[in-house]
């Protein structure tokens, strides 16, 4: 994980700045380093120390069809709710190049209608992987 000093030093350094932006993406070739970070990143904005929080979602991304478009609408209606504790609510979607394009639109819209305490996290193997809008 000494190799991704660097990242965790940037992100801990928006938490203490009060600088966090809507969404982040993380990519590259280690999933669990990502992961790693993205829950350890999401932990720390909401003061947690465990990965059972009501404020914190998980979505692993899903080639399927029906599930992948079904978990990006179970993430909307996550994010539409006020937070538990504290500021925010965090989403992190795993392996988001897998998505289909129906969930790709349907992440759009959310992207573009996120409450202000909606925080969501990418996972992706590469950057291009991503669409661009």
């Amino acid at each position: 994980m000494n190799n991704y000093q660097k990242i965790t030093d940037y992100l801990n350094k928006c938490i203490e700045n009060s600088c966090l932006s809507h969404a982040y993406i993380f990519y590259g070739p280690d999933e669990h380093a990502k992961k790693a970070i993205a829950l350890k990143f999401a932990n720390k904005i909401l003061s947690s120390d465990s990965n059972f929080n009501p404020d914190l979602i998980l979505i692993s991304a899903d080639t399927d069809e029906e599930r992948s478009i079904s978990s990006i609408r179970q993430l909307k209606k996550f994010l539409i709710l006020s937070p538990y504790y504290g500021k925010y609510k965090i989403a992190v979607i795993e392996a988001a190049e897998k998505l289909n394009i129906y969930a790709q639109n349907a992440l759009l819209k959310i992207f573009e209608e996120a409450p202000n305490h909606a925080i969501i996290i990418l996972s992706a193997k590469t950057i291009d992987s991503i669409p661009e809008t």
